[in-house]
């Protein structure tokens, strides 16, 4: 048997209370999970950001001024694709967990996997 986490669910169905008690392992996979999900918003805000946008707060046209920035500089992406692109913000993350670093500031290191990304794949220089 499984060793017991202390960390209970507790849901109500049809006027009955049901208590679920997590493993370890179970406890240890969802905080992975939804630590991931946290992850890719973080890549995701700070791609928004290497191109000079806020995330939670850009106007359309500072978007297609963006994309008509790339365009002029032979990027062949589109930021919004890149932006929103679940395998994009992965192969970010997984990069920036690869570069981490004590001694190096964390958007920094962002700053420079986006770069190496973006000239690795598209040829794109920032």
């Amino acid at each position: 048997m499984k060793e017991k986490s202390g960390f209970k669910i507790e849901r109500y169905f049809g006027g009955n209370r049901y208590v679920i008690e997590l493993t370890n392992e179970e406890l240890e996979k969802a905080f992975r999970f939804r630590d991931k999900e946290y992850m890719k918003e973080d890549a995701r805000r700070q791609f928004f950001d290497f191109f000079g946008l806020d995330v939670d707060d850009y106007y359309e046209e500072e978007l297609e001024d963006v994309q008509e920035t790339i365009n002029k500089r032979g990027g062949g992406f589109s930021f919004r694709f890149l932006a929103n692109d679940n395998e994009t913000l992965e192969y970010l993350v997984s990069e920036f967990s690869e570069n981490q670093d004590c001694n190096a500031a964390e958007n920094d290191i962002w700053k420079n996997v986006i770069r190496d990304f973006l000239k690795e794949t598209y040829n794109y220089n920032y």
